[in-house]
């Protein structure tokens, strides 16, 4: 059933405060003060009816954001949720962040338009990082997150924090940062670069993000310092080898400076005596030649017994298996 809530104000005015439009499970709260807003939060604990709820506009404080907390720690339907232009600043979005710890349903979040700066960002985005390769991803089903405004000041806390949720985080598909003022075009590039780290974003938007020094951003990448690549085969004489086994190295080898590569005289000294030093009747070595060109195979089949061939076979832990 559609539900349409009206109030009268004292100068008899009508004005919208609730719907509910069941077709699309959408709760759309128009105008409530702080008190009513904190019922409907306890209303929706465990309800099991709405699918999103619409706050937009509407003037939270902490407190509310604290009954909300509860919220998203014991609904298990609610899958959107906007809170933008609601005033939450940082004490009301830690109290969303800890929400989102337990919260196993909801995709989207739009906070954009708030008064929180990057403490508050710090907090939203630590349920959705990693800070080390041991540590899961508190939140894994939320997707989509938005964020920023005119009176958020992201500032170099919430940048780190934005890095750090792009390089480790799994699982959201779009991040939005709006209309923020705070973000230097030199912060964007790293959110770009950090972008490019990221296996499951899809769309990343910064509509309206306006740096202090108003540079042309693909400028700024061009014009970035990078380290000089380094080309171990410059100048080097090449010469066409005659032979090579797989997880060794090849017998004529190219004409590389040991300087350069360390380990190569170790490799040279070791491939000629190995083949008859460690070879049994259970290795099987497949040698073939293709014109002037022999190729020894080795399978070694993976036993432990066979451990400790590796260190011959594998000189230098930056050797690439075969040459």
């Amino acid at each position: 059933m559609e539900v349409h809530i009206w109030s009268v104000d004292r100068n008899e005015k009508s004005s919208k405060v609730v719907e509910f439009v069941p077709e699309n499970s959408t709760l759309r709260v128009y105008h409530l003060d702080v008190s009513g807003a904190c019922r409907v939060a306890c209303s929706l604990g465990w309800n099991s009816t709405v699918r999103s709820l619409d706050m937009t506009g509407v003037r939270l404080k902490s407190r509310w954001a604290k009954e909300f907390r509860w919220v998203l720690e014991q609904n298990r339907t609610l899958k959107e949720v906007n809170l933008s232009k609601t005033c939450l600043k940082d004490k009301g979005v830690v109290y969303v962040a800890a929400g989102l710890f337990k919260n196993r349903s909801l995709e989207r979040l739009y906070l954009d338009g708030n008064w929180f700066g990057g403490l508050g960002v710090e907090h939203l985005l630590c349920p959705l990082s990693k800070f080390s390769a041991l540590q899961n991803q508190a939140n894994t089903m939320l997707k989509s997150v938005t964020l920023g405004g005119g009176r958020t000041k992201i500032g170099r806390d919430g940048l780190a924090a934005i890095l750090q949720m792009l390089t480790s985080n799994q699982s959201v598909t779009h991040l939005g940062i709006y209309d923020d003022e705070s973000l230097k075009p030199d912060d964007i590039i790293k959110i770009f670069k950090s972008v490019g780290r990221n296996a499951t974003l899809r769309s990343l938007s910064l509509q309206g993000c306006k740096g202090k020094n108003r540079r042309d951003i693909s400028e700024i990448g061009q014009n970035e310092r990078s380290e000089p690549e380094i080309d171990l085969l410059k100048d080097m004489q090449m010469t066409l080898p005659k032979s090579c086994r797989s997880f060794s190295a090849v017998k004529n080898m190219l004409n590389l400076s040991p300087s350069k590569l360390p380990y190569l005289d170790q490799v040279r000294i070791l491939v000629n005596p190995v083949e008859q030093a460690v070879r049994t009747p259970s290795i099987k070595i497949k040698t073939f030649k293709d014109e002037d060109t022999k190729i020894s195979i080795w399978n070694l089949a993976g036993q432990h017994e066979f451990y400790s061939l590796h260190d011959l076979m594998f000189p230098g832990m930056a050797a690439h298996p075969s040459f």
